[in-house]
């Protein structure tokens, strides 16, 4: 076990010995929890005391004893001489490792729960947010980067910074970023529509609070096939088509192009862009897709049975 599980586990105690005496075993679960999904969050933390507060602190608002006369973020800093502001931060860095994982099948197989609906909250505050950055063209990549991440940290679960991230990575050539923001945007997203291990029979783009959603899971996808894992790739663009039948999306290209042996995305990029480089020309699409699907009905049959339906 590392130093720095002991130290925070022994931080924890100290506290919980005078506020939570009882309580002990079940916090400490959520350090054993977070050392078993992700140990680098304990081995490479720099700020222990900030650690062992804010997995108190998850655990005092997951069981209502937070607020006043209960754990507060300000008894939390006094104790462990911290900023009770640095905690709320820090929950959005944990939250996700301390959530039960999905667990994906030896075939990248997704299981999907039956008439499971999943509709994202609104998100406006950091939508609006995020579509201000975007449109300010007077940001250094270094500003917006800054203000991408700070958007993250104010909501973790809004995809759209993710994926801006990893474009500007791209265009930097800062390939670690750029695969680690894909993961942990993916990641969360999987988990985040997850019920108990099982991925949702609907998440429908027709809702707007599901499209971020949608793209973050696509644009990972893209990745995967990017760096050859076509087999990966081919189960999350078919996870995508059976949770929203419609594809808006359209993951039914990207799986016919794989099964067609398509190395990448970008070759049905330079297959279909229409003239004036704006996007894919859906017809010449649309017409690819009726004539290739006909070798490879078997694997996509269950999908146009359904939207005959």
């Amino acid at each position: 076990m590392n130093t720095n599980y002991t130290t925070v586990k022994a931080l924890i105690e100290s506290f919980t010995k005078e506020y939570l005496p009882d309580r002990v075993d079940e916090i400490l679960s959520l350090l054993d929890t977070l050392n078993e999904n992700n140990s680098n969050k304990i081995e490479n933390a720099v700020n222990l005391e900030l650690l062992a507060s804010t997995l108190i602190y998850i655990y005092a608002k997951k069981n209502g004893i937070n607020g006043r006369g209960g754990i507060t973020t300000s008894l939390l800093g006094k104790f462990f001489k911290i900023k009770p502001a640095s905690i709320n931060p820090k929950i959005n860095d944990l939250d996700y490792y301390l959530r039960k994982r999905v667990v994906v099948s030896g075939n990248n197989d997704y299981k999907i729960a039956e008439d499971y609906e999943y509709i994202d909250k609104s998100r406006y505050k950091v939508q609006d947010e995020y579509w201000s950055i975007l449109e300010n063209d007077s940001l250094s990549i270094e500003k917006r980067e800054e203000k991408l991440l700070n958007l993250i940290q104010k909501d973790a679960d809004f995809f759209d910074p993710y994926i801006s991230l990893s474009e500007l990575y791209a265009e930097q050539k800062r390939a670690k970023e750029h695969c680690e923001i894909l993961q942990k945007g993916f990641d969360r997203a999987i988990n985040l529509i997850s019920r108990n291990g099982q991925m949702p029979s609907m998440l429908e783009w027709g809702f707007i609070e599901n499209r971020h959603i949608i793209r973050m899971i696509y644009n990972y996808a893209n990745f995967v096939w990017l760096v050859n894992d076509r087999e990966k790739a081919y189960a999350i663009f078919k996870l995508l088509l059976k949770m929203n039948i419609n594809d808006n999306i359209g993951a039914r290209y990207a799986m016919m192009a794989i099964l067609e042996g398509f190395e990448s995305p970008y070759r049905l990029e330079e297959l279909f862009m229409d003239e004036e480089g704006f996007g894919l020309d859906a017809f010449g699409l649309d017409d690819w897709f009726d004539r290739v699907v006909q070798k490879h009905k078997k694997e996509i049959d269950w999908w146009l049975k359904a939207i005959e339906e």
